[in-house]
């Protein structure tokens, strides 16, 4: 009799531990060993994705709606799961019936005795899911793995390990966090690979652009195509973009932008006296060309820069940028008129004066900005970045007017001295660049194509929620329509006048 009350104690205490253990894996919220959550619920190979935070299950489509929407289903194998009061079969075709964006629909797992009712929303964006068992730093990365479910039903959903840490210097101090990632071969932090995602080039490091200040969440990415759009060659290098939702182990983020990273390897600098400079910092005029530069640090940051290329822990190579900053404070007037064309590609720091004028990124004059050159015989040439703050916002999030004129102490010289003819040449870009790039149509229609996106989803609602913000897309729409036409009139009466 002992022994088979004791057997039945047994039997007990595995059951309940199984049970238990079921119910942890469904809703464990921590990755295994190889950083892999696991599956609630799964369409055609791609999982939607846990929000634990607001008990939501989410799952990417490219389009509107399906009809009608019949998914290959997985789920574990001792559960049963009702989407809608209808219970699904596992590792079959289900017919679901018609499915639309931004709905709710009722889900309800069963395993044993316990039942979780969760929501399900369907959306038009991708979705980008980190998983990592440690927390995140500015240095150094953390070992994580990144998961892309597109939208569209072909295609697979991507995953890679990824060394991770936050970026930005401002963008730290807000609550929701910009992140820097490269790409991994293995769990190797030093394994390092190149990687294409969505139809973007092949690199090696990535940005997730939280886009806090930014109240349309779509400035940066459309100025980019704007200047990307004024050129084709490595001179209009400019990163390209797309907007995802973010989802940290089963934490939504909210609207994020993942991005190309300006690098060498971007940029496909193929010769070793390459340089790659980005100024980070005002450094009381040292990036504006406003005061003369010290002798030239023998680390990675100096006077407001920090150099990207070559890799500083090899080689520091600040005697290019020295030549030129010393140069534009400290030549003569005749010296500047005969010389500055050696050392700067005139057309594309013509066209950056007019694209920095254009969006009114205020924070860019010098800061946020990339200075490259391809050899030590080439000419420097200029490349923007971090242009958040734009198109009628300031850094600080506050809106500001249409009147502001941009430039710095080296514009200051090229535009009075007027070397190579530049303030005709000026002249002559604004016009062809106003009947083509710059058309009040042109650029309204880049905005509307990403507003048109985001406002299709729910994603802004979920933004405002997670993060205690008042969003209103259609405010950011309706200020940008009118601040545009307001800015391209302004601009051509103050470019025909100098």
């Amino acid at each position: 009799m002992r022994s088979v009350i004791i057997s039945f104690i047994c039997i007990l205490t595995a059951a309940l531990l199984s049970s238990c253990y079921k119910e942890e894996v469904i809703y464990d919220l921590q990755p295994d060993n190889s950083l892999e959550l696991s599956t609630i619920l799964r369409f055609n190979g791609k999982d939607c994705v846990f929000d634990s935070d607001r008990n939501l299950l989410r799952y990417p489509v490219n389009a509107d709606s399906i009809v009608p929407f019949e998914p290959f289903t997985e789920y574990q194998d001792y559960s049963e799961i009702y989407f809608d009061n209808r219970q699904l079969s596992r590792n079959a075709i289900n017919d679901i019936g018609a499915v639309y964006i931004n709905k709710e629909y009722p889900i309800i797992i069963k395993t044993g005795n316990f039942t979780k009712e969760i929501t399900l929303v369907f959306t038009n964006l991708p979705i980008v899911q980190i998983t990592t068992i440690s927390g995140f730093f500015d240095e150094p990365k953390t070992l994580a793995r990144l998961t892309i479910h597109y939208p569209e039903p072909e295609k697979p959903s991507y995953s890679s390990y990824i060394g991770i840490e936050y970026r930005g210097v401002t963008a730290q101090l807000f609550p929701k966090k910009s992140y820097g990632f490269a790409m991994l071969g293995s769990m190797n932090i030093k394994d390092r690979r190149s990687c294409q995602l969505f139809s973007m080039r092949l690199l090696e490091n990535w940005i997730l652009d939280a886009m806090y200040i930014d109240k349309g969440r779509l400035r940066n990415k459309v100025s980019f195509e704007i200047w990307r759009n004024m050129g084709e060659n490595t001179q209009h290098d400019g990163l390209q973009s797309e907007l995802v939702e973010l989802v940290i182990n089963n934490s939504h983020q909210g609207l994020y932008c993942l991005n190309e990273n300006i690098t060498a390897e971007l940029l496909q600098f193929s010769q070793p006296d390459a340089v790659l400079y980005k100024a980070y910092d005002w450094a009381n005029g040292a990036v504006t060309f406003d005061i003369p530069p010290e002798m030239p640090s023998t680390i990675q940051y100096w006077d407001g820069w920090e150099q990207k290329f070559p890799d500083p822990e090899l080689k520091t190579n600040w005697m290019p940028l020295y030549k030129l900053r010393d140069f534009v404070v400290n030549s003569s007037d005749a010296e500047f008129c005969d010389s500055i064309a050696d050392l700067i590609d005139m057309d594309n720091f013509i066209d950056y004066f007019l694209f920095l004028n254009l969006v009114t990124a205020l924070d860019n004059v010098g800061k946020n900005t990339f200075l490259a050159q391809t050899g030590n015989t080439d000419k420097f040439f200029i490349i923007p970045w971090d242009i958040d703050a734009s198109w009628g916002l300031f850094w600080d999030g506050t809106y500001i007017g249409y009147t502001n004129r941009l430039t710095n102490n080296l514009y200051n010289r090229l535009i009075n001295l007027n070397p190579d003819n530049f303030r005709e040449r000026l002249k002559t870009r604004w016009v062809s660049l106003r009947n083509s790039n710059f058309t009040e149509t042109e650029i309204l229609s880049l905005f509307e194509r990403d507003f048109e996106k985001i406002s299709k989803s729910d994603i802004i609602s979920l933004e405002n929620s997670i993060w205690s913000l008042n969003l209103n897309i259609e405010e950011e729409r309706n200020f940008i329509q009118t601040w545009i036409p307001a800015r391209l009139n302004y601009l051509d009466a103050y470019i025909s006048g100098l």
